[in-house]
């Protein structure tokens, strides 16, 4: 996707996913538990791709499901490289996954 605001709230319902979401730096994807679902709709290497081979850094991801449907390879993929734009200079990404349920 690319160039996503920094704050998305998800609320309940079902959220297609034809391509995968690439979140960048500080950006937080929040839902409402059980009932938000990102499903996987194309054959996607992952749902969502944190870094995607590049640095980023601060990427929170929380309370919501990401149904695979056996379409996407991985729900989550951390592929972090480099250290721009990381806090402080530090040389590790930070990132938060909390109450995040991955299916099949």
């Amino acid at each position: 996707m690319g160039d996503l605001p920094k704050a998305i709230q998800l609320g309940s319902g079902t959220y297609a996913i034809r391509q995968p979401i690439i979140p960048d730096n500080g950006c937080t994807i929040r839902g409402v538990g059980q009932s938000t679902r990102l499903l996987a709709t194309a054959n996607l290497p992952a749902m969502i791709a944190v870094g995607a081979g590049l640095p980023v850094d601060g990427v929170n991801l929380s309370d919501f499901v990401l149904d695979c449907d056996g379409k996407a390879q991985v729900g989550v993929h951390f592929n972090i490289v480099g250290t721009t734009g990381n806090y402080q200079g530090e040389p590790d990404a930070v990132c938060r996954v909390d109450n995040l349920l991955v299916y099949d």
